[in-house]
């Protein structure tokens, strides 16, 4: 794979070899017994974190992420693409990727525990099970990983712990230990709304980890109206080089949605 190709296939698609959401609906909340937490919020932490996983509340969905990214070990002229992202509630996943002059690059599916790859620029198709992308000793990767990263939703949506949050701060304070596979997830939450503001995957044995972090949230019309989606999304992803990903998020509808993914004849089939 070329270095352009690559670099937009590793982008569009990092996401989900990172993650490690599932699709309950609540999360564990643990209080650390050292914890002083005395932010202004208006309700409880606990409650305020498991009001984050509440189901989202929509049957087809689509939206547009306009991409930038940095990567010095890669040169490339192209230094940004878009994602047009489809979704049937946890049913399918439907990504097209296009980067210069607006020619698709990449066509991703994922249904039936499976993710399958279109590789316009090489001509090949790629398929195999949604498990060979767990990444971080996370398991249990859905069909809707990669909308809940983007959505602003939480990597690590159990166990969690509140740790010790100083009175002045506007955040609550999260985090998720894998003592035994050296993993550590870390979370800061508005005080005062239900939204994610940043959150850290740590793979210590690797030295390897991404950063999200969300701003300029709005509601773009979910049926829950406390719901505020993140428009502007930075990846900082370090792993074997680092790379830098801005999002803007944009062109949100709810009408119902086609699916197409034709495999040609000539394509290259690779197996996972």
């Amino acid at each position: 794979m070329n270095n352009i190709s690559r670099l937009l296939f590793t982008s569009s698609v990092l996401l989900l070899f990172l993650g490690g959401c599932k699709k309950k609906t609540s999360c564990a909340i643990h209080k650390n017994t050292n914890t002083v937490n005395q932010n202004t919020s208006s309700q409880e932490p606990s409650v305020l974190v498991d009001s984050l996983n509440n189901v989202l509340e929509y049957d087809c969905l689509s939206f547009r992420v306009n991409s930038k990214f940095e990567a010095d070990s890669i040169k490339s002229p192209i230094k940004s693409f878009k994602l047009n992202i489809r979704t049937k509630k946890d049913s399918i996943v439907w990504i097209s990727v296009t980067a210069l002059l607006g020619i698709e690059a990449f066509r991703i599916k994922i249904a039936n525990d499976s993710i399958y790859m279109l590789n316009r620029l090489e001509s090949t198709c790629t398929q195999g099970a949604l498990s060979s992308f767990q990444g971080f000793g996370i398991s249990d990767i859905s069909d809707q990983t990669l909308i809940h990263l983007f959505l602003g939703r939480l990597f690590i949506r159990e166990n969690l712990e509140i740790i010790n949050t100083p009175v002045s701060d506007q955040f609550i304070h999260l985090q998720h230990k894998d003592s035994i596979n050296s993993k550590l997830f870390t979370a800061k939450i508005h005080a005062n709304q239900k939204s994610v503001y940043q959150q850290t995957m740590t793979d210590q044995i690797k030295n390897q980890s991404i950063t999200a972090t969300y701003t300029n949230f709005s509601s773009v019309g979910f049926t829950n109206d406390d719901f505020q989606i993140p428009l502007h999304q930075n990846f900082i992803i370090n792993a074997d080089q680092k790379i830098k990903v801005f999002n803007t998020l944009d062109k949100f509808a709810f009408e119902p949605l086609t699916f197409s993914f034709k495999i040609p004849s000539s394509y290259k089939r690779i197996d996972l």
